[in-house]
């Protein structure tokens, strides 16, 4: 499993589902998670997936974008620091 599988599986399954505020009117809709500071969501059916972290104003500080079938995008954290993440 891969480090990004494995951070997405641990937000995902902590149980805090956060309903989206729009009507979900197709396969676009986004599904998050969160789980302390660390946040997790989905679209496209599953092609589009997000983990990353929140600052305590609510701003996300980094973020690690998995567009299928693209190679991951790490936006504000190196690849390194995220190897070495512990959710």
């Amino acid at each position: 499993m891969s480090k990004f599988d494995e951070v997405y599986r641990k937000i995902a399954t902590s149980n805090n589902y956060n309903q989206p505020n729009y009507p979900r009117m197709d396969n676009w809709a986004i599904d998050r998670y969160e789980a302390g500071e660390f946040f997790a969501a989905i679209s496209d059916g599953g092609y589009s997936r997000w983990v990353g972290r929140y600052s305590a104003d609510g701003k996300v500080v980094w973020r690690v974008n998995d567009y299928y079938p693209n190679p991951l995008e790490y936006v504000g954290i190196s690849v390194a620091e995220f190897e070495a993440l512990v959710v």
